[in-house]
């Protein structure tokens, strides 16, 4: 909108709207037995069938729209649900709650509500809507870094959404317990669910939870997922803001795991900006902010000595935005050891040998106090190479090895059980996932034999990754000249493979 040829901002005309929703939300809270449940449902279609659309309209500026237009829309339609009695419509907005509440964040109230949703379902005798319900309780208590809980709501959810066949919620719960195992160090764990959920979102087309579960695979991994993986999500050219970010957080990753802090950092500072210009405010989001600081201070470490203020000037860029990583980490607490520990590491590097220490002692006890066990070994890691720095005691060698075990021992490759493949061998598998349904097509799109014979060849190659490949008819296979059906000699061929 424009006036006096000047663009007017969208929150111009919504912040009223908003505040005005609070106020009868405020009155609903503080006097339910006036303001609630007062009206009858006979005759109000036309209502029910609005809250269902605010209910929509919520979800879609949740992932594209920011915090103040998803907030509007979200109480807009609670209120309406909440003045009548118990129905679907209102065991959805309280479920609905819980997330919203996480843009504030208020977890007491976003974890109340996911509740009373639930109790409303049960009393309707709701099984997907109480399924739908625990996963959003999952949710609110994964942001809150209740993992435990978190993952009991959250299998409960799947177990329920499976049964009622709405494989979509049963993604997005799945992602979220992925975060759980995340968060809790269970790497493996995670990854396992991340490669379900992303073949399973994959196969009905819901690019959203693939994308997360990429965004979260890959910080299990380390960065160990195929790019090619993220391209062919890229190329679907979603307009989801949340995912967008999420996936360039992915690239990001990997490209650090290649040595490509350049392009790494120019990956994560496309998905701020993302975050920006959508408005966006929400735990999921958070964690690019402290990998934007963590890829910064490797960039600032890896220039040479020799350009000092080159390096110096790095260094306070990665600073400043270790600050801006610990602003969101006060909201988002599930990031506060990530966000310490950079805080400390780059204190050490501009000679501040006491801030650092306290930082990273910090980062240890944020980590303890959530139960996230791989970001509390990655502290003490941190830990002991700046001990190791400052001393040449055989002590200090000896806690940096030990450190650096324990840091090993989470990793899911390095601490793979003997005779179980390697992850680089699974990932391959939906590697060649999208290549089997490309070269399926190309199969079935073959007008004559000639070109059915080369789509099968090339098939097969790609697939297969092999050398050579070669077309047989089987009459001709016990014939001692055989020969393939474009006439290449097969005596080097094992027959027995043929036959």
């Amino acid at each position: 909108l424009q006036l006096l040829g000047r663009r007017v901002p969208r929150r111009f005309f919504l912040a009223p709207r908003l505040l005005w929703e609070l106020l009868v939300q405020a009155g609903h809270s503080f006097l339910p037995r006036m303001t609630t449940g007062r009206l009858p449902a006979a005759g109000a279609d036309n209502q029910f069938l609005a809250m269902r659309l605010y209910s929509r309209l919520a979800y879609l500026y949740w992932f594209h729209g920011g915090k103040l237009a998803c907030a509007w829309a979200h109480l807009r339609g609670m209120n309406l649900a909440e003045r009548y009695g118990a129905s679907p419509e209102l065991g959805q907005a309280w479920s609905e709650h819980a997330p919203v509440m996480t843009m504030l964040p208020w977890y007491r109230r976003g974890v109340r509500y996911a509740q009373r949703s639930l109790d409303v379902r049960r009393r309707l005798g709701d099984a997907w809507g109480q399924g739908q319900s625990l996963s959003f309780a999952g949710l609110i208590r994964y942001a809150a870094s209740d993992f435990e809980a978190a993952e009991s709501a959250l299998h409960e959810a799947v177990r329920l959404l499976r049964r009622t066949g709405d494989q979509w919620e049963v993604n997005t719960a799945s992602w979220n317990l992925a975060l759980c195992r995340l968060r809790t160090g269970d790497l493996r764990q995670a990854i396992d669910i991340c490669r379900q959920t992303f073949e399973a979102a994959r196969a009905i087309g819901d690019q959203t939870a693939a994308g997360v579960a990429l965004s979260i695979w890959a910080r299990a991994a380390d960065g160990r997922i195929p790019l090619e993986l993220l391209r062919e999500q890229f190329e679907l050219r979603l307009g989801d803001a949340r995912t967008t970010a999420e996936l360039l957080l992915a690239e990001a990753l990997v490209h650090r795991r290649q040595g490509e802090l350049p392009a790494a950092i120019d990956s994560i500072e496309r998905g701020l900006k993302t975050i920006k210009d959508a408005g966006l405010r929400q735990e999921y989001i958070a964690p690019l902010f402290a990998w934007h600081a963590t890829l910064l201070r490797e960039l600032a470490e890896a220039t040479p000595t020799y350009a000092p203020d080159i390096r110096t000037a790095r260094t306070r860029a990665a600073a400043r935005a270790a600050r801006r990583a610990m602003r969101w980490a006060r909201a988002y607490r599930n990031n506060e050891p990530h966000a310490r520990r950079e805080l400390g590491l780059l204190a050490a590097a501009q000679g501040h040998g006491r801030v650092a220490q306290l930082q990273l002692a910090r980062s240890a006890g944020a980590a303890r106090r959530i139960g996230a066990r791989y970001e509390e070994a990655l502290t003490k890691l941190a830990q002991a190479e700046l001990g190791a720095a400052r001393s040449d005691a055989p002590s200090s060698s000896a806690e940096l090895a030990e450190a650096l075990g324990a840091v090993r021992g989470f990793d899911p490759v390095l601490a793979r059980a003997p005779g179980t493949p390697q992850a680089g061998a699974a990932l391959s598998v939906f590697d060649r996932f999208s290549t089997l349904l490309k070269v399926g097509h190309a199969i079935a799109s073959a007008t004559t034999e000639p070109g059915l014979e080369a789509a099968v060849r090339d098939s097969a190659l790609r697939l297969l990754r092999a050398e050579r490949c070669h077309v047989v008819a089987t009459a001709a296979i016990y014939d001692p000249t055989i020969t393939t059906r474009s006439g290449e000699d097969l005596g080097g061929v094992s027959r027995t493979l043929l036959m």
